[in-house]
């Protein structure tokens, strides 16, 4: 018997650290569990001025998912990124297919607004039609249809994915993040996967931070007269900016970058199983990171 408990302990004490659970970490000696996020994918990595990285916490990082209306980040990327065809003063007229777009936003067919006015709904209030009358606005005088404009511009955002962004795993079939049903019944959805999406977010800070900026105001007054609110429920003094998402093939989405001292911690959550799940779950996943940091 004793030469059994001594065998035990043995082994309790002598286990390489590569045994020590994964779901454990050490800070300042005691022992902080790591959180449960229930969603399909979830990162959070902290990058210092310096532009050194540091993985706080991640799950499925590298899985292809779809991302819903964390897609108008990039639409906002092409409006920001081509300014020949964007002026933010220049006004455009809403067509009909942009307010049939899901969700009601506040515009009207005909309706005369600015882009600037435009990219405020989109990136506040998430509004479908204001990103598709983006779509249009690359070529408002052209004679092709409002289908066909639309089709040119996500083409155009392929491409920037590819070329400019290195996003090796994201695809877009609509400058709004909305599904649509293919004829064997499954949903066409926008794609990407955390990496990407990280990816995405320090090119921004790179070369738009101002599309983090408009996302972050809790609310704007535009088209004259129309209140947009913003559907991130959870933002605060320390966040940078971020998007919100949701349909029933991606479940609910969130981007969101905090500033921590002189660092940007930029969490990502994918797939969680409702629009009110993506704010708890991001939550748990700011606690951990604070404690963590």
């Amino acid at each position: 018997m004793e030469k059994d408990l001594r065998d035990f302990f043995f082994l309790q004490y002598s286990q390489p650290a590569s045994l020590i659970l994964a779901s454990e970490v050490q800070s300042e000696g005691s022992i902080i569990n790591e959180p449960e996020i229930n969603a399909k994918a979830a990162l959070s990595v902290r990058i210092n001025t310096n532009g050194e990285e540091q993985v706080l916490f991640e799950k499925n990082p590298s899985q292809v998912l779809p991302i819903a209306s964390l897609t108008k980040l990039v639409t906002a990327w092409i409006v920001f990124e081509y300014p020949k065809y964007y002026d933010f003063s220049q006004k455009i007229k809403v067509s009909e297919n942009a307010i049939s777009q899901e969700g009601d936003f506040g515009l009207q067919k005909g309706q005369a607004v600015s882009i600037k006015d435009l990219l405020y709904s989109m990136l506040t209030e998430s509004s479908n039609d204001a990103a598709f009358a983006l779509a249009e606005a690359l070529a408002p005088d052209s004679d092709v249809n409002s289908k066909e404009k639309a089709e040119a511009f996500v083409a155009l955002m392929n491409l920037e994915a590819k070329e400019k962004l290195d996003l090796k795993n994201t695809h877009f079939v609509n400058p709004t993040g909305l599904e649509s049903k293919t004829e064997g019944g499954n949903p066409l959805t926008n794609y990407s996967t955390i990496e990407d999406l990280v990816k995405l977010a320090k090119n921004i800070f790179s070369r738009h931070p101002e599309i983090f900026e408009v996302s972050n105001q809790k609310s704007a007054l535009i088209f004259g007269n129309y209140l947009a609110i913003n559907k991130n429920e959870i933002l605060s003094e320390n966040t940078i900016g971020g998007k919100t998402g949701w349909t029933p093939a991606a479940g609910g989405c969130i981007l969101l970058v905090l500033k921590d001292d002189k660092a940007r911690i930029i969490n990502i959550i994918l797939g969680t199983a409702s629009p009110e799940a993506r704010f708890i779950e991001m939550q748990k996943l700011i606690k951990f990171v604070k404690r963590e940091a």
